[in-house]
């Protein structure tokens, strides 16, 4: 719990409401400092590699021994790192590899792997490390599992975090909620599972925890987070393509910065292009022998639909900020202790 480097202000920037203006805190940076010992690009891959991370972190130095995600790398940087290999080495890169060689070294020998056995790409990227069960999160509108990272990283401990994105392959449609499953339990075997899912990933969440449950795995608990029941009286998005340029609009400033990668803009739009065609057709029927969860940004008289959708047990608990703030910084370390409650 103690800060990794401090920056010094004369007063704290305030919103008009009298919150932290978190958006116009100044970057740390240039001012950051980690325990590891330097090590320089010692090959030509590493060398290629330290000067993108550079790029992407804006740090003068950066050795083969360096942690991205202790450096300033955090999972929307993941995301421009991804297209700055790719625009600069020709070799495309999971997200999923992004995390589990946060190394310049590891991720060196990884490229070089993928060259030699082909390229492999996961639909699930495993967050954090340690944990005594297994949570897997289905991700809100924009499709990437990634947006679980933060509170991945404070559930650290209690369980481990699998963000999972959404997939896109029109060609197969019906047979993803079973991709999902087999996926799941390529990671864990038997049960009890965990699902869990923000927004649009909370009605996902729900039409896997059938699929799985139809395949004869018990599903203990399904988290939903301030997702609304899609009872077929939700008014369908018409124009999708609007729809998203608000979304994107409204998002941080960092996923501004990181979608101005043509690539990785038309990547994302057709991500979520596809999500919302998803959304528009789905209706949320039936029920679970799951107990459901249900943590919501202030109380929802319609989140109560959630509770006819469970044989079992239903809860209710309030998380702070408004619905695209739960998982951000400042607000997610409140809200995964509500998270690890239930």
């Amino acid at each position: 719990m103690i800060p990794s480097y401090f920056v010094q202000l004369e007063r704290m920037p305030l919103t008009s409401n009298g919150k932290v203006d978190r958006k116009a805190l100044p970057t740390p940076e240039e001012s950051m400092q980690t325990g590891a010992e330097y090590v320089a690009p010692r090959t030509a891959a590493e060398v290629q590699l330290a000067q993108i991370w550079q790029e992407v972190l804006g740090l003068p130095r950066i050795g083969v021994k360096d942690n991205f995600f202790e450096i300033g790398g955090h999972s929307l940087r993941a995301l421009q790192l991804i297209q700055k290999i790719y625009a600069t080495m020709g070799i495309e890169i999971s997200l999923q590899s992004v995390f589990e060689h946060p190394f310049i070294e590891e991720m060196a020998q990884e490229l070089f792997k993928n060259s030699l056995e082909g390229e492999h790409h996961s639909n699930m990227t495993k967050l954090n490390e340690n944990g005594r069960i297994h949570v897997f999160c289905f991700p809100p509108v924009l499709g990437y599992g990634m947006v679980y990272k933060e509170m991945a990283r404070q559930l650290e401990g209690h369980c481990i975090v699998y963000g999972i994105d959404f997939i896109e392959d029109q060609d197969r449609r019906g047979d993803e909620l079973n991709d999902y499953v087999d996926a799941i339990i390529s990671v864990q075997e038997h049960g009890p599972f965990v699902l869990a899912g923000y927004s649009l990933g909370g009605n996902l969440a729900f039409e896997v925890a059938k699929i799985m449950e139809k395949r004869g795995y018990e599903v203990s608990d399904l988290l939903i987070i301030d997702a609304l029941k899609m009872d077929g009286t939700m008014q369908q998005i018409e124009d999708i393509s609007g729809y998203i340029d608000s979304v994107l609009e409204k998002s941080s400033d960092s996923y501004k910065l990181v979608l101005t990668e043509s690539r990785l803009r038309e990547k994302v739009r057709n991500k979520m292009y596809a999500y919302l065609m998803y959304r528009n057709q789905l209706i949320n029927t039936g029920n679970i022998q799951a107990s459901i969860h249900s943590l919501t940004a202030g109380p929802k008289e319609d989140d109560l639909l959630w509770k006819q959708s469970t044989l079992k047990n239903y809860a209710q608990y309030p998380l702070i900020g408004d619905h695209s703030e739960l998982l951000e910084p400042g607000f997610i370390e409140e809200n995964a202790k509500s998270s690890s409650k239930s």
